[in-house]
């Protein structure tokens, strides 16, 4: 249910898919931003295009976290003892993010 409702909100912010895999304690939400060329020359994603793709991303990634922890929120209590820490990674993962993908059933 909660993995539904985050892969529609991704959805419709412009996230194309995303998919959830375990690090370790950690679970990880890998997104995928897609390439997409309208009748023109190479392959340029159009988060490439304009501003920095990488603060695009990140604005994204604040927003799909700021969502689950909304969702989380409206759940019973179960882990409200555990703080809910984010860490948003464009380019520059600890972990290795082909794995992780395809860990999430995304690579």
């Amino acid at each position: 249910m909660i993995k539904e409702k985050l892969r529609e909100f991704a959805k419709s912010i412009g996230i194309e898919k995303i998919g959830v895999a375990k690090d370790g304690e950690n679970t990880v939400v890998v997104a995928l931003f897609p390439y997409f060329v309208v009748n023109e020359k190479g392959n340029i994603a159009m988060y490439a295009r304009g501003r920095d793709y990488h603060k695009i991303n990140v604005e994204k990634l604040e927003m799909l976290s700021k969502h689950l922890l909304k969702i989380n929120q409206n759940k019973s209590k179960i882990n409200q003892k555990n703080s809910k820490k984010f860490e948003i990674y464009v380019d520059n993962a600890k972990m290795d993010d082909r794995k992780m993908a395809k860990l999430a059933g995304l690579g």
